[in-house]
């Protein structure tokens, strides 16, 4: 596997502008003839962050990947609108202008983290979905009950707060994550790619985070209120979750109900943690292909 990671330029390039007027930033890649992948990222982060992953599903699918507001290549939002209803109106309006753009094909989602928290919501919604693939969705802490989630949420929240908003260079924020646990396991280059796309310049030098802080903050701070509403019943497509392994700290289960992981297809991957699509990125990728190759979807 290369260390030097470099996301290539997409084959189109869609800017979706929401009525509060933030543009989020679509990316077309890969095979147009092939299933319709929607593909988005965890809080703070940004989806070209996630290529080694993603690069594996351009030969066999038509890949759309998308920045959050305020994140990656999507611009700044209103702090005041940064959060779970809004990320559902704006997933929708996604899911909308790729169909008018593009043609309707029914989509796959896939999604980490937060994102997954809001396909979920808006699956159970309104549908829209032919099948979800879920990374680490933050629905239930291991050895917890979802009520558990409030503090799980503080805790992330305070610690997004205390993050430092600017750097000299991105090989500094880099060496500092590096030495940071929950960075440990990304394969070789994956930090520096992760850095490039959560990062900007700025004017007179140095980068700063393309997500404000303040911004991570209270998406953490209020998610667990929205992760407890989920009702697992509701979703009528295929779900597929894909946990970190969950003996480890800085992981999530979708249940805590076996049944209920059986009705989901649940698999984890040993030895990994919340970003396993960036320590296993193969593995995460057979797993998502054999599951869409099994419902029949590829």
């Amino acid at each position: 596997m290369t260390s030097d990671w470099e996301v290539p330029a997409p084959s189109c390039a869609l800017d979706v502008s929401m009525n509060d007027g933030a543009v989020l930033s679509v990316r077309r890649y890969g095979n147009t003839e092939g299933p319709r992948i929607i593909l988005s990222h965890g809080n703070g982060l940004a989806s070209d962050a996630y290529y080694p992953y993603w690069s594996q599903l351009v030969r066999q699918f038509d890949l759309f990947i998308y920045d959050y507001r305020s994140h990656g290549l999507s611009s700044a939002g209103d702090r005041r609108l940064h959060n779970v209803p809004t990320f559902l109106v704006d997933l929708d309006n996604i899911l909308q202008a790729v169909a008018e753009q593009f043609g309707y094909k029914p989509p796959i989602g896939i999604f980490h983290s937060l994102s997954a928290v809001v396909a979920l919501l808006l699956s159970q919604e309104r549908g829209g979905f032919e099948a979800l693939v879920l990374f680490d969705p933050p629905i239930c802490p291991p050895g917890g009950l979802p009520a558990d989630m409030e503090g799980v949420s503080t805790r992330l929240a305070t610690q997004a707060s205390r993050r430092r908003p600017r750097f000299e260079s991105r090989a500094e924020l880099a060496d500092l994550m590096r030495d940071i646990p929950a960075y440990r396991g990304f394969k070789p280059g994956v930090v520096d790619l992760l850095v490039a796309a959560i990062t900007r310049p700025v004017e007179g030098g140095g980068f700063e985070l393309r997500c404000p802080k303040e911004y991570e903050a209270q998406a953490f701070a209020y998610f667990f209120g929205w992760a407890i509403q989920i009702d697992l019943e509701r979703i009528s497509c295929p779900v597929k979750a894909i946990g970190a392994d969950p003996t480890r700290r800085f992981s999530f289960m979708p249940s805590m109900n076996l049944s209920v992981l059986d009705n989901l297809d649940y698999d984890f991957l040993p030895g990994t943690t919340h970003f396993l699509q960036m320590e296993e990125p193969d593995q995460c990728a057979a797993l998502t292909v054999g599951f869409l190759q099994k419902r029949g979807l590829v």
